[in-house]
């Protein structure tokens, strides 16, 4: 399967069947780099999956007095939920870990860690993987790594980074160079062509980022489109850049 390649202006677009990004250094990436190599790996998701921590004992009476985990679609419940796991999430986590209804424990831990999300987003998915939430909800898995990129792209890219190769590995790239596309299209376009593997989910990524990058830079966007090996991706991506062109054009000709 042919890879992605990514021009530089003035390179001549030549073996698009090798994985090539020359774009400028980045003393960014440096620092993460040395960063990466001297500090210990972050755990794996596949280390973190089989086990769950064991929550405190402790609890704060009033707050579990007052919920109803039965009816933590009420309003007033939800809000008791919230102020608790934003006190104390450790107690908070304890509580909903002995509810006896697997739905409704699910539903309240999830709501504890989107709270803690926007506090600690590393910490959320990290519980989230630890209760294993995220084996039964992935779409808590996107939603928490999303937060964590639009918070601290850096943090979070050099944690997806660490983890283990295969569809986690990917789904949580392709997420992170979605958010970073909307700051940094050139730099998320590097991590769909150095940390995805070629196949459909690259592919999608690809045209994800290519959409925002075209949004900021369209002639940029539309030299990397270009240089896409031939086949259905360089045509979608085409199309996607040509669509894009129409509407910004059809925009400044309105008056």
């Amino acid at each position: 399967m042919n890879k992605l390649w990514i021009p530089v202006a003035g390179t001549v677009a030549v073996g698009l069947a090798a994985l090539a990004w020359r774009l400028p250094p980045n003393p960014a990436s440096a620092t993460r780099e040395q960063t990466l190599t001297t500090a210990p790996a972050a755990q794996s998701a596949a280390s973190l999956h089989p086990r769950a921590q064991a929550p405190p004992a402790h609890a704060a009476p009033d707050f579990a007095r007052e919920l109803d985990s039965a009816a933590l679609a009420d309003n007033a419940n939800r809000r008791r939920l919230e102020a608790w796991a934003q006190k104390d999430p450790a107690a908070a986590l304890a509580w909903a870990a002995g509810i006896a209804d697997p739905a409704q424990r699910q539903q309240a831990q999830e709501s504890i860690c989107l709270d803690l999300a926007q506090r600690d987003p590393r910490k959320a998915l990290e519980i989230a993987i630890d209760t294993r939430l995220c084996d039964t909800d992935a779409g808590l898995l996107d939603n928490l790594t999303a937060q964590w990129a639009a918070r601290d792209f850096a943090g979070a890219h050099d944690w997806v980074r660490q983890q283990e190769a295969g569809d986690w590995h990917e789904e949580l790239a392709a997420r992170v160079a979605f958010i970073g596309s909307k700051s940094d299209p050139a730099a998320a376009a590097q991590i769909v062509v150095e940390e995805m593997t070629p196949g459909p989910r690259q592919d999608e990524a690809a045209i994800s980022v290519l959409h925002q990058w075209a949004q900021s830079d369209l002639e940029a966007a539309a030299a990397w489109a270009n240089a896409f090996p031939e086949g259905n991706l360089h045509r979608r991506a085409l199309a996607e850049i040509e669509g894009i062109r129409k509407s910004s054009q059809m925009a400044a000709a309105q008056p």
